[in-house]
């Protein structure tokens, strides 16, 4: 429930794609000592090997994109984000 409510998607979406992710090898689940309702979820050995690489992945090809800007345009885009998330 609460990665449901974080995310603002339904309860069973995030069950469902727990399940799949523990069917795959990804992720392993224990129930959590303090709330036998609950869950802890932890990436499993696969799971952490898959996300160093598509973690290097994204960094790669997030270089790239951001390579094509000078300093001052990435200066001024943060400076317009932050704004734009300080303006809710």
């Amino acid at each position: 429930a609460d990665i449901a409510r974080h995310f603002g998607i339904p309860k069973s979406v995030v069950t469902e794609q727990i399940a799949l992710r523990v069917s795959q090898g990804l992720v392993t689940t224990a129930q959590a000592p303090e709330d036998r309702r609950q869950k802890n979820l932890a990436f499993s050995d696969r799971g952490r090997a898959l996300n160093a690489r598509l973690g290097a992945a994204f960094e790669q090809k997030f270089d790239q994109l951001l390579g094509r800007f000078t300093a001052s345009d990435l200066r001024f885009c943060t400076e317009l984000l932050n704004e734009l998330a300080g303006a809710r």
